[in-house]
């Protein structure tokens, strides 16, 4: 009796020592799940936190392409702040200028306030003394009212002012640390992306500087940043951002994991609770010993499973994330290349065709309110083939439809019923079941708030996949990137466009020829910008004789303009009658009556007289305003910099011009150029004048234009293809007795 109450009381210990160990091993289980759960929702948190602010980031960077050097034009920083808020990421978009301290009177007389910086008691006052200001050009603040802040300095806050100049000097957009919005009060942070000089090089950290010309802030809120990233945590998970010691966003006070993030040159730590994930109920296991271990594995299979689930979806979701933030980004580099807008818009059709979806469809609005097509694209070539024999949509078709409401349309399953009502004849019907579309959504375009065309995306779902809401959010992002990209490419090749005619039509159609005398001429602009230049040449008769003339206006766009249309008739106006040097002051005088300290210009420019018919010589007189002087190349290859010297034209009362004279003889060239020649810089170094005077002797000599071409051509190989100015060449030359004479033409680079 004893013995076996001695064994049923082994058989109840052992039992309850197996439940035990179960029990510790099931919840040791769900306490390694629940770590593994924390993590996995801290990585989700840092995603999203990481892919809000590069989205801000692209939002605020989207503007390169319609700042010019000076300040952004009214007209297109309102439509463009229009389409970065609605994507509701950025809230506060403003424009801020750089203006140095000696510019500072000149700022607040043309604005007409000064410029101010918060004091401690949150009003706003006059900015005391400081090397440099950041005042704010145009704000558009989240009330989606435009408003003028002129004057405010960004620098006088030192967390802006950090992140200003991190972008001034990295060329990379910036984050600021928790700061509060003047005016609204609310937290947020800034990006800020640095805006320079078109054309200028921006390599090493002192080329920006110079070429610095402002920056573009846009403003996330703290409570639109906890908003969107709460929207892709799980239920009941709870986090916290920091920076450093001072709280962003308030979190947990026993976190249970936590992410170090680095985002637009910002480190912040995330701090996760991941919420109730658990039961922590300790099994009771109420069988003998073999059914205990048959449950334990089973709960142990059951776990591994669960947590190789929960794995694979975090990754799946990271995945997705980066693959979609990295699509955003290459819509705008698709659009980037060089061709009409037909090939870029092509080029958007088969990145999404291939990246995003099966089938992508471009349709645009054309001058009678009809849809053209002008993107088409399948990941399927035989699909790209019956793609091309779709008619255009119609009328009462949902791409019409999607832009006349401007809203999109989500098509989750497409079944043969739909085939066969959108489908205009039978042989349409066929082509779109070979296509074999399951899913599809149609988006609309929008530029600077109007719907002008629609984006049809489908998939062939062979695998169920189906598009559902949050794949119409994304390609709804993806649409308004697409539009806004392709709007502001359009707007630079119409600008482009414009800003060619008109420095076409700043320089002579065809230079006159001077009896005897050969003519070339070079004009090769810098880069392919936007921006007209202030270079520019001219050759007309005179009192007694001929004069030829090149130039170089300060800056560039249409105020460079107006001053190259100012300086070039006034020279004709006054030398055709008094002389070049009485014409150059007559410029001058121009020049000073429109009271502006920041107009000027520099000339070079020869008058020359011929004796004989044909002429066997030449008498020149040569004078320089603040330009380089002319060149003599003598017909045994010497060359002679004329003494010709004087001040700019512009900034002073008496330019002090000096003249200098020379007699030419057969076979001597007179060389004018702009200093685009001879300061064209690679790694920091000038082609000066020394490089141009040996390539001016070694040129070939039997072609004018062939002795130009060698010159131009040494200073942009010195360049390495990318000279930083305009280059403006004229050369005169009286031919050998038997020399060819007249006029030389270039075609390609010149204009002429």
């Amino acid at each position: 009796m004893d013995g076996r109450r001695l064994l049923s009381v082994g058989l109840v210990a052992g039992l309850l020592v197996a439940t035990l160990l179960a029990s510790l091993l099931v919840l040791q289980n769900e306490q390694a799940d629940d770590r593994q759960e924390a993590r996995s929702v801290a990585d989700q948190a840092s995603a999203a936190i990481l892919s809000t602010l590069r989205l801000a980031g692209l939002s605020v960077k989207g503007a390169d392409g319609l700042l010019t050097a000076g300040d952004i034009p009214p007209p297109r920083f309102r439509p463009f702040a229009q389409d970065v808020l609605d994507e509701r990421i950025v809230t506060v978009l403003g424009w801020a200028r750089w203006v140095p301290a000696d510019e500072r009177a000149a700022f607040e007389r043309a604005t007409g306030r000064p410029i101010v910086a918060p004091s401690p008691d949150g009003e706003l006052r006059r900015q005391g003394d400081a090397a440099e200001y950041l005042p704010i050009a145009r704000l558009r603040p989240d009330t989606r009212t435009v408003r003028s802040a002129l004057g405010y300095d960004q620098y006088a806050e030192p967390s802006r002012a950090r992140a200003a100049r991190a972008a001034r000097d990295t060329g990379r957009p910036r984050l600021t640390g928790p700061l509060v919005l003047v005016g609204s009060r609310r937290p947020a942070v800034t990006v800020y992306q640095a805006v320079y000089d078109q054309g200028e090089p921006t390599r090493t950290m002192s080329e920006r500087r110079r070429a610095f010309r402002g920056t573009l802030g846009g403003a996330l809120s703290v409570e639109r940043l906890e908003e969107l990233v709460r929207a892709q945590l799980p239920e009941g998970a709870t986090f916290g951002v920091r920076d450093g010691d001072q709280v962003l966003i308030a979190g947990p006070s026993d976190p249970h994991a936590t992410r170090t993030i680095s985002a637009l040159g910002r480190r912040w730590t995330v701090s996760i609770t991941p919420g109730d994930t658990s039961s922590h109920a300790l099994p009771v296991v109420l069988a003998i010993g073999g059914t205990i271990l048959a449950l334990l594995a089973g709960a142990v299979v059951a776990l591994s499973r669960r947590r190789e689930r929960t794995l694979e979806a975090d990754r799946a979701l990271a995945r997705r994330l980066a693959e979609r933030d990295a699509l955003l980004l290459d819509v705008g580099a698709a659009v980037d290349v060089a061709g009409s807008m037909n090939e870029r818009t092509q080029a958007v059709a088969e990145l999404l065709a291939t990246r995003f979806a099966d089938v992508c469809l471009i349709a645009h609005l054309d001058g009678t309110g009809g849809l053209r097509r002008i993107g088409q694209a399948a990941r399927r070539p035989r699909d790209a083939e019956l793609l091309a024999m779709l008619p255009l949509p119609a009328p009462d078709s949902g791409e019409a439809a999607v832009v006349r409401r401007g809203e999109p349309l989500l098509i989750s399953e497409v079944d043969d019923e739909l085939v066969r009502r959108i489908s205009t004849s039978e042989e349409e019907i066929a082509i779109r079941r070979e296509i074999g579309i399951r899913s599809s959504m149609i988006l609309p375009m929008a530029a600077q708030g109007v719907v002008n065309g629609a984006i049809t995306l489908a998939i062939r779902g062979e695998d169920g996949r189906r598009f559902g809401p949050d794949d119409l959010a994304f390609g709804a992002q993806l649409a308004q990137r697409a539009s806004l990209a392709l709007d502001n490419a359009r707007l630079y090749e119409s600008e482009h466009e414009i800003a060619t005619t008109l420095q076409q039509a700043l320089l002579p159609p065809r230079l006159p020829a001077p009896p005897g005398v050969e003519v070339a001429v070079r004009y090769r602009p810098a880069g392919t910008g936007v921006m007209v230049g202030g270079d520019f040449y001219d050759l007309f008769r005179a009192a007694e004789g001929w004069i030829a003339v090149v130039g170089d206006v300060r800056g560039k766009g249409p105020r460079a303009a107006a001053v190259t249309a100012l300086v070039r008739h006034t020279l004709r106006a006054r030398a055709a009658t008094d002389g070049v040097v009485a014409a150059l002051h007559a410029v001058n005088d121009a020049l000073r009556n429109e009271h502006d300290d920041e107009l000027f210009c520099s000339v070079a420019a020869v008058e020359f007289t011929l004796d004989g018919d044909p002429p066997q010589s030449g008498r020149l007189r040569a004078v320089a305003a603040g330009h380089p002087p002319p060149l003599i190349l003598r017909a045994d290859r010497e060359l002679e910099v004329l003494p010709a010297c004087g001040r700019l034209l512009g900034p002073f009362d008496d330019p002090h011009l000096q003249t200098s004279d020379t007699t030419l003889l057969p076979g001597d060239a007179v060389l004018l150029y702009t200093d685009g020649l001879s300061e064209a810089r690679r790694d920091g170094q000038q082609f000066g004048e020394d490089r141009l005077h040996d390539a001016a002797r070694a040129a070939p000599r039997g072609s004018l234009t062939g002795m130009l071409t060698h010159v131009e051509l040494e200073a942009v190989s010195f360049a390495q293809g990318q000279p930083q100015d305009d280059i403006a060449l004229v050369a005169l030359r009286l031919p050998l007795p038997g020399g060819a004479t007249g006029q030389e033409w270039v075609s390609g680079g010149a204009t002429a």
